[in-house]
């Protein structure tokens, strides 16, 4: 079975199942088998895990909560979008192999609020390691994008692909529509 990650189409992101280890394409497609779990890292920054599925998100890996005060989801936005290779989430995500390479023995709380996040040690040492070791170009900055700009980003990648989400009280659906994917209009963001 095939699947995609998005935040916008991530490429580059390392996944593995009990029987399946790979990096998703530019598409942001994975490959599992039904009833597996998946885990998604860059090197050993752990983004978390979930049950196979055609579409997963971060909000996935973040207990399924789509909501602007889960700091969980909203970090992972912020970290996919920052790390983004030509800083432009809005034509997909592109996770190098030398950010995969720099980020091993690097481990983030995700769990954070988004300040403590984005000030956190680990995560200014593995910036500044990607900038040293030239995985970032010298015009661009890669400063981290604020949580609002992240979950903005995300709706609006959610309606291109025309997905419904959890509203902020849990309490029913939003329903965006789109186009852009083939996946249909209104389909429900699948179990998180």
């Amino acid at each position: 079975m095939s699947g995609i990650f998005l935040d916008s189409p991530v490429e580059g992101l390392q996944y593995e199942t009990p029987t399946i280890q790979g990096t998703t394409d530019s598409q942001g497609h994975f490959s599992y088998h039904e009833g597996e779990v998946i885990h998604f890292h860059v090197g050993d920054i752990d983004l978390g895990q979930t049950n196979g599925q055609e579409i997963i998100t971060p909000m996935h890996l973040a207990d399924g909560v789509m909501d602007q005060n889960n700091p969980t989801a909203g970090n992972m936005l912020v970290f996919l979008q920052t790390l983004d290779a030509d800083g432009d989430p809005t034509n997909g995500i592109l996770i190098t192999p030398g950010m995969q390479q720099d980020a091993m023995g690097v481990h983030l709380d995700f769990s954070q609020d988004q300040n403590q996040f984005t000030t956190d040690a680990n995560w200014i040492e593995y910036m500044d390691s990607l900038k040293q070791n030239g995985i970032f170009s010298n015009h661009m900055t890669h400063t981290p994008i604020s949580t609002e700009q992240a979950w903005s980003h995300m709706q609006t990648t959610m309606q291109q692909y025309g997905l419904s989400y959890p509203d902020s009280t849990g309490q029913g659906d939003q329903t965006m529509h789109g186009d852009s994917s083939g996946m249909g209009q209104g389909q429900a963001l699948g179990p998180m």
